[in-house]
């Protein structure tokens, strides 16, 4: 899939065509979406999508606002640090979903408190975990790092809830995750994911999500 915004349509219909499973994760369910979306385009003649150009615009401004708070790291820690934050991040990147990945993680969360890096690894966390522990680490994120980005212009603040939301829904927990949602289309409307799509537009595919 290219990382450019698409339709609403084309991700309505794209959901649509998903075939009706037992509860999955976000993560495996938008894979899914993905791939039907890249059989949609292929059908459609990958036509410029109407939001596209507004994704693109978002994606490079949250970027340069990553770049912004990573820079910010450099009032609190010394370069020695910024490389230890770095080299302990970087784990998880080569060996996710390992016991040395959520180590490494975990060591940077107690370690190092204010770095835009410990706000990504917390989310990661929260991915990586199942259950209350899913919960606590997606929570935190939501309250102590929702200012922090990983620099492809995920904004943890967002991208969290999101992935708060989802849990919680398929908990059965449909107030607080509506209540997600709404957050996220007032305080985060050009928020990107990890794709270049504007999260809003990942909301609209959800049914737990809907206004």
């Amino acid at each position: 899939m290219a990382d450019s915004m698409k339709t609403k349509t084309i991700l309505a219909a794209a959901l649509l065509a998903l075939p009706v499973t037992a509860p999955a994760s976000l993560e495996s369910r938008v894979a899914e979406l993905e791939k039907k979306v890249a059989e949609l385009e292929k059908k459609l003649g990958d036509a410029p999508a109407a939001d596209e150009g507004k994704a693109t615009e978002a994606v490079e401004k949250n970027k340069q606002a990553a770049r912004e708070r990573g820079r910010r790291d450099n009032e609190v820690y010394s370069i020695e640090d910024r490389r230890d934050i770095e080299s302990l991040y970087q784990v998880a990147n080569k060996n996710w979903r390992s016991n040395e990945a959520v180590d490494s993680l975990e060591k940077l969360i107690q370690k190092y408190k204010k770095s835009n890096r410990t706000g990504c690894a917390t989310l990661y966390l929260g991915q990586m975990s199942e259950g209350e522990q899913r919960l606590k680490y997606l929570r935190r994120a939501v309250e102590d790092f929702s200012d922090c980005y990983y620099y492809d212009g995920c904004q943890v603040g967002a991208y969290a809830r999101l992935m708060l939301g989802d849990t919680l829904a398929r908990n059965g927990d449909l107030k607080e995750a509506k209540e997600l949602a709404a957050e996220i289309r007032k305080d985060y409307p050009t928020a990107t994911d990890h794709k270049g799509q504007l999260v809003v537009a990942v909301l609209d595919g959800l049914d737990w999500a809907k206004p």
